[in-house]
């Protein structure tokens, strides 16, 4: 069931994904060049900076899910994947008309006195 009032999606997106993705987007790399402590905090500073890593990989996991219901949901309607074969099929002979008129029209250009690409 798709929920389609955007109050109920923020809501939802804010209780499960948001603290993820604002972890996610920050630059780690550059926390850790301004940390300026001893050794052994910075050893525990890059172990916290590869688990909020392992966080962005969970972002791509999500997108695949995504992606995978998307596709699922575009094989069912396979009338219209028929529909854009066909199309697809269609434009591509109108344009190939029109690329060998265009080169038919070349023909104005030359003098009908030289040999030209018709005549060989």
């Amino acid at each position: 069931r798709l929920e389609h009032r955007p109050s109920r999606i923020a809501a939802h997106y804010l209780k499960t994904w948001f603290l993820v993705d604002l972890i996610s987007i920050l630059p780690f790399d550059i926390v850790t060049l301004l940390m300026h402590s001893n050794d052994f905090e910075k050893v525990k500073g890059l172990k916290a900076i590869r688990i909020f890593r392992m966080l962005k990989m969970m972002r791509i996991l999500r997108a695949s899910r995504i992606f995978k219901r998307l596709e699922m949901s575009l094989l069912v309607s396979n009338a219209y994947q028929v529909f854009d074969l066909y199309m697809f099929i269609f434009y591509l002979i109108l344009i190939s008309h029109w690329l060998a008129c265009l080169w038919a029209m070349t023909l104005s250009l030359v003098d009908d006195n030289e040999v030209r690409w018709v005549d060989t």
